[in-house]
């Protein structure tokens, strides 16, 4: 089985998408690659993208789910989430995130790595 986590706005995630598009058009200068809040565009068109994925992932493959919980938090295996553009410094979201579905991220892990059968169990956070 395969399984993935992410948020609602990845901010590592959204960089990279960022970044690959400055330097497909030119801009070598890493001092400008950071996300703001001004960086709508990317903001959007990562989310819409990664949702898109994450559900055609899921629908036409039979051994994989995926946990899209809110907010900007790249990892959940960690202590704290902190990133320079939207600087929050919150506890780990592997015990306290509930935003996909109303399903705790441990929950979901443990049900997956339990499961003997492969059965949907994807969890999105929708706002």
């Amino acid at each position: 089985m395969r399984a993935q986590y992410s948020t609602g706005t990845d901010i590592v995630q959204i960089q990279f998408s960022k970044i690959s598009d400055q330097v497909s058009r030119g801009n070598l200068d890493p001092t400008t690659w950071g996300v703001t809040e001004s960086d709508l565009g990317y903001i959007l068109g990562w989310q819409l993208q990664a949702n898109a994925s994450l559900h055609a992932l899921s629908a036409f493959t039979w051994n994989y789910q995926f946990y899209l919980g809110e907010g900007t938090c790249h990892m959940v295996l960690n202590d704290f989430c902190e990133d320079n553009a939207f600087p929050v410094s919150s506890p780990s979201p592997f015990y306290n995130e509930q935003s996909a579905r109303g399903i705790s991220f441990n929950e979901w892990l443990h049900t997956f790595a339990t499961s003997r059968r492969f059965r949907e169990n994807s969890a999105a956070y929708y706002h």
